[in-house]
């Protein structure tokens, strides 16, 4: 019972500080991805791709 009031009171400080609800906490505790997709994301390079436009306006 003890185990139990702590996890509830880690939960409500971390909820409070983060601002993040319980189910968010008890998912990441319990190893649970924080979303699902199915597509696949690629790494975009923001700082390249605008000197890239800047060096083809200069041409």
């Amino acid at each position: 019972d003890q185990a139990r009031k702590l996890m509830t009171q880690m939960v409500n400080v971390l909820g409070a500080k983060m601002e993040i609800g319980a189910p968010m906490i008890c998912s990441y505790l319990l190893g649970l991805p924080d979303h699902y997709t199915n597509h696949t994301f690629v790494t975009f390079y923001w700082k390249s791709f605008v000197s890239e436009v800047k060096n083809s306006w200069k041409r």
